[in-house]
C-alpha cells in the first residue's frame, strides 16, 4: 500500500503527458517545399539563393489565377543578381524544356507553360548557370 499512491500518481502523469506530448509531434509540421503552384487556388513562388544566402533569381505567377486546374501555368522569372548569369526555369513533363530566361538583372521575362499530360502537374527548375534548385513539383496549376 505504501507504493500504491506514487504509483497511480504515476499513471495518472503518464496518462496526462504521452498524449500531450504525442500530440507535440503529430501537429509540429515541416515547411513546404517551393514550388510556383502549391495546389489550385494556391500560387506561390521559387528563389534561388548563392552561398552567401543572396537572392540570384526569383520565379512567380504572373496572375494568381495562373493556379485554376486548366494546365496551363503563366509565369514570369527574374535574373536577380549581376554575376554574368542568366536565370531559367526548367519544366519536366514528358522531358526537359526551357520556358523561362532572363538575362537582365532586375528584369523579369513572362512565360507560359503548357501540361503536356493533362494533370496540372510538372517538376519546374529554377536554375542558373552554376547553382539550381533542384526539380521540384508544381501542381494544380
Amino acid at each position: 500500500m505504501r507504493f500504491a499512491l506514487p504509483t497511480r500518481l504515476h499513471a495518472a502523469l503518464a496518462a496526462v503527458l504521452l498524449p500531450a506530448a504525442t500530440a507535440t509531434f503529430v501537429f509540429v509540421a515541416s515547411p513546404a517545399a517551393q514550388a510556383d503552384c502549391a495546389g489550385r487556388g494556391n500560387p506561390t513562388y521559387i528563389q534561388l539563393r548563392n552561398s552567401a544566402g543572396v537572392e540570384i533569381a526569383y520565379e512567380l505567377y504572373q496572375y494568381a489565377s495562373t493556379c485554376d486546374g486548366d494546365s496551363e501555368y503563366r509565369g514570369k522569372v527574374k535574373d536577380s543578381y549581376s554575376d554574368g548569369s542568366c536565370a531559367y526555369t526548367y519544366y519536366y513533363d514528358t522531358s526537359r524544356t526551357t520556358h523561362g530566361i532572363s538575362c537582365t538583372t532586375g528584369g523579369w521575362s513572362n512565360y507560359t507553360f503548357w501540361d503536356r499530360q493533362s494533370n496540372s502537374s510538372a517538376q519546374v527548375e529554377l536554375a542558373v548557370d552554376y547553382r539550381s534548385t533542384g526539380r521540384q513539383t508544381t501542381w494544380g496549376f
